[in-house]
């Protein structure tokens, strides 16, 4: 299992994994918090409409995810990442073209949404959860990472970017290094090490023979102990309880990304300041989602998510309570907010661990799906209340609600009952 320089070869795949999320959340998951000021102002827009367009993104990935879940399983992540990548690329360069709310519309969940949701973050942790059963929520935490580091890094350089040259120009050369990164980067990553005559990190049984060797193949081969087929894993209480943990936390984060910027506005922060403190808070996620990673593989994969959640709840307190323009508040806020995001790979984990390797995009992408419905409203729901009161003072409530219930569920969640095979062999759905 040894790759470049001794390293196991699992270890150069989250490296693959975390190099594409570093311009999916440089250039869009974190970077187009960005384009949402400018583009309220330039098409004439209020914040409700832009936050609905933020909505409707999460809302068309979770749709999406139980067939890009399905076709992840069938043609790999490797196919998929290559091909979400090019659309996502000429999603970016036509958005810069857009002059009006619907075409705007039209090209951001057409393209550009489209193109990172089935390229990018499910392809991409199914690869690394193939890879490996040991340190699973470490590889996948440093994986996701990437994402963090891409916004602590390439956020600002967007921001100055739109200051500087507006948010068009800036759109059609993020689309550029999109088209010509990720495709080059989809010719090193390999679906599952079954396919190269390899074994995940964590199992030492030898390789079936009936694994298939394409590389191509999403298949991550015969199933191991503990894998759900999609109906078993439906069926448990575990999946629902789970869905709605991670549904309750992304209510609050959801809502709190899209408007992190226009929040410190309203705090008293000029907009290059406020984007310099997102770009604090995205640096100090890496270092603080690797240590969750690294603890939830040596205490508890559920309890590590409850306690973000109450860090979380905590940065919006400190948001309502604490004094307009003071930066201590703002580093606090966002502090808080990065730990408060250390919870999300393990959460997502957890369903590797739980439910096995075999069909885990399907099933990942199913929770995506409930998760999804739940905070669908969030971004609309604060952009509504600020247009109505002219304030975020009401929104924040929610907020921190959600943050307390998504506490609630990860505390009490406990792994299904395991499945039991026919004639000791598993069948996809």
């Amino acid at each position: 299992g040894k790759g470049p320089f001794g390293l196991f070869y699992g270890w150069w795949m989250v490296a693959i994994a975390a190099t594409g999320q570093i311009l999916s959340g440089g250039f869009y998951s974190n970077g187009m918090s960005v384009y949402f000021l400018p583009i309220t102002r330039d098409l004439n827009l209020s914040r409700a409409a832009v936050s609905l367009a933020f909505s409707l993104k999460n809302l068309e990935g979770g749709l999406d995810a139980p067939l890009v879940g399905y076709l992840v399983d069938r043609l790999g992540s490797r196919f998929m990442f290559r091909a979400g990548g090019i659309l996502a690329g000429i999603g970016f360069v036509l958005l810069a073209y857009t002059h009006d709310f619907l075409s705007f519309l039209v090209v951001f969940l057409g393209a550009l949404a489209l193109g990172f949701n089935m390229g990018i973050g499910l392809p991409l942790a199914t690869a690394v959860n193939h890879w490996f059963v040991k340190q699973r929520a470490l590889a996948i935490t440093m994986a996701q990472s990437g994402a963090e580091f891409g916004g602590a890094i390439l956020t600002p350089v967007i921001a100055i970017s739109v200051a500087e040259f507006g948010w068009r120009p800036t759109a059609i050369v993020s689309g550029a290094f999109i088209l010509i990164l990720i495709p080059l980067l989809s010719i090193f990553l390999r679906n599952t090490p079954e396919s190269i005559g390899m074994r995940p990190n964590g199992i030492e049984a030898p390789i079936p023979e009936a694994v298939g060797q394409e590389e191509d193949s999403g298949a991550s081969g015969s199933p191991y102990a503990g894998d759900f087929i999609v109906r078993q894993a439906l069926r448990t209480r575990c999946f629902w309880q789970l869905s709605l943990a991670i549904g309750a936390r992304q209510f609050s984060k959801q809502a709190l990304l899209v408007h992190l910027i226009p929040l410190l506005v309203w705090k008293g922060f000029d907009e290059p300041v406020a984007a310099s403190l997102l770009g604090v808070s995205l640096a100090a996620q890496v270092p603080l989602r690797i240590g969750a990673g690294w603890l939830a593989d040596r205490w508890s994969m559920t309890l590590v998510p409850a306690f973000s959640t109450l860090a979380g709840a905590a940065g919006v307190a400190v948001l309502l309570a604490g004094e307009d323009g003071s930066l201590a508040l703002g580093l606090v806020f966002v502090l808080l907010f990065a730990l408060g995001e250390t919870g999300n790979s393990p959460a997502f984990a957890v369903i590797g661990d739980f439910f096995g390797r075999r069909n885990y995009a399907v099933i990942r992408g199913s929770v995506a799906f409930v998760q999804s419905l739940i905070s669908l409203p969030s971004p609309v729901l604060a952009g509504w209340l600020y247009d109505t009161t002219r304030s975020y003072q009401v929104a924040l409530l929610p907020i921190g609600a959600s943050y307390l219930i998504a506490f609630v569920l990860f505390w009490t969640l406990r792994p299904p009952r395991q499945p039991e095979p026919a004639s000791g062999i598993y069948r996809e759905e």
